[in-house]
């Protein structure tokens, strides 16, 4: 199913703001969306792994786990280890997901130094989950109606630790949808999420 992004900028030339009316109709599921770093998620027995999409210099995956207060040593239910979720990382401050820059500063940071800063300036890691790629071993049908995906997604984060991970505002509603366009335009979402993402209905 094909994914579009809505910039409040118009930054983006496939959904510009101006043609954002023609998805809140219901064909589609859109989904609020926060500035941060796209990452994957994998749940295992005893903690959760947080790789960047990106890899370093030497082409080796980069790996954010334990720049994440709370995702080591943690009791993962049985039905969800092997689960793999996409989503991104961002940093809460005061409320509000800091900039994308200085988020960039923290995961680009050592370990140490990136802790450091974290519990210094009282800024608290987070992830925005938006996709179940796999759960458990069985990969997710993509044909899935967004109804099935939303309902599982909800509940496999709240399985996992609730002070990192969330889910952000989804809706298949034309109205709510509407609604919730409206509330990004005007920053009223929390976290000062600045974009809309839709999933095209199947």
């Amino acid at each position: 199913t094909e994914i579009y992004t809505l910039s409040l900028h118009d930054a983006l030339p496939i959904f510009p703001q101006k043609d954002v009316e023609k998805v809140l109709d219901g064909t589609y599921a859109v989904s609020a969306k926060i500035d941060g770093a796209s990452a994957l998620f994998q749940v295992l027995k005893d903690h959760i792994e947080a790789l960047s999409y990106r890899t370093d210099k030497e082409g080796r995956p980069i790996i954010h786990t334990h720049r994440i207060p709370g995702m080591v040593g943690l009791k993962i239910p049985r039905a969800a280890q092997g689960t793999v979720l996409r989503g991104e990382l961002f940093a809460e401050q005061g409320g509000k997901a800091i900039p994308a820059q200085q988020l960039g500063g923290l995961l680009n940071a050592s370990v140490e130094n990136s802790r450091r800063r974290q519990q210094a300036d009282d800024i608290h890691m987070r992830a925005a989950i938006f996709k179940v790629l796999q759960e458990g071993g069985k990969l997710t049908d993509p044909a899935t109606p967004p109804e099935e995906q939303i309902a599982k997604l909800q509940r496999i984060v709240k399985a996992l630790p609730q002070e990192i991970f969330t889910t952000p505002p989804t809706t298949t509603d034309p109205a709510e949808a509407r609604k919730l366009w409206e509330q990004i335009k005007g920053g009223k979402l929390p976290l000062k999420i600045g974009r809309a993402s839709c999933r095209e209905r199947v």
